[in-house]
């Protein structure tokens, strides 16, 4: 039974990284950043003394469930784009490059709630970690309108 069960878990972790391909990792990380954040919040209210009722966490749960819309969301037009684009002048340098950016500034989002509950639980959190957090949100922002900005010049040189 262990057997049949490891099998499963590898099969299953294949496809999805053999599917998702560079997309895997950001999306792994945004699963682990959600679970984190979700128990983090819990706790960080316990804490504080904020009562944690069913309303709270199904906003959360809805925002999480957001955030995955988002990133499929994202990669179906990275597909279309993949696919059709070409005919309209459109060229992504790379598979899944808009979901690839959304998820990891997605996952840096969720990093920076992460930091912000653990500071709710009494925890001091180093102030370079916040900068670094900032400072890659930025980042990814940047390169994600250049990515937009790249898509625009490529339309105008193909007219």
């Amino acid at each position: 039974m262990k057997d049949k069960f490891e099998t499963f878990f590898v099969g299953a972790f294949a496809l999805l990284f053999s599917w998702l391909g560079v997309l895997a990792i950001p999306v792994l990380a945004l699963i682990a950043f959600n679970l984190m954040d979700y128990a983090t919040r819990l706790i960080a209210n316990k804490v504080s003394g904020v009562p944690n009722t069913s309303k709270k966490s199904v906003n959360g749960i809805y925002k999480k469930f957001g955030m995955w819309v988002l990133v499929a969301a994202c990669a179906i037009i990275d597909m279309v784009i993949m696919q059709c684009g070409q005919y309209v002048g459109i060229n992504l340098p790379l598979k899944f490059i808009i979901a690839i950016v959304i998820s990891i500034w997605l996952v840096f989002n969720e990093f920076i709630s992460i930091l912000e509950n653990v500071r709710g639980m009494g925890t001091k959190v180093p102030k370079f970690i916040l900068n670094l957090a900032d400072k890659i949100l930025g980042t990814v922002e940047d390169k994600g309108q250049s990515i937009v900005d790249g898509i625009g010049n490529e339309v105008d040189k193909n007219e």
